[in-house]
């Protein structure tokens, strides 16, 4: 997975998956398989996927759960 995916940041209460194109749904199936506390819901686009959390923190420590079971 970590071939498709170029960048992960959290903003606010939200992650944004930056993949490559194509890749978002893909991307989108693989971070909800990892049964991620926190998550409420996510949405793929073609090259993107938005991730919607509680809080601030909560999209933090996100963020790293997914960047730490890519790479």
């Amino acid at each position: 997975l970590q071939d498709f995916v170029l960048e992960i940041e959290p903003v606010s209460n939200q992650v944004v998956v930056k993949t490559t194109t194509a890749a978002a749904q893909v991307i989108a199936e693989s971070i909800d398989n990892l049964y991620i506390e926190g998550i409420v819901a996510s949405i793929a686009g073609d090259n993107v996927v938005l991730i919607i959390t509680p809080n601030e923190k909560i999209a933090k420590d996100v963020a790293n759960t997914i960047e730490n079971n890519i790479n």
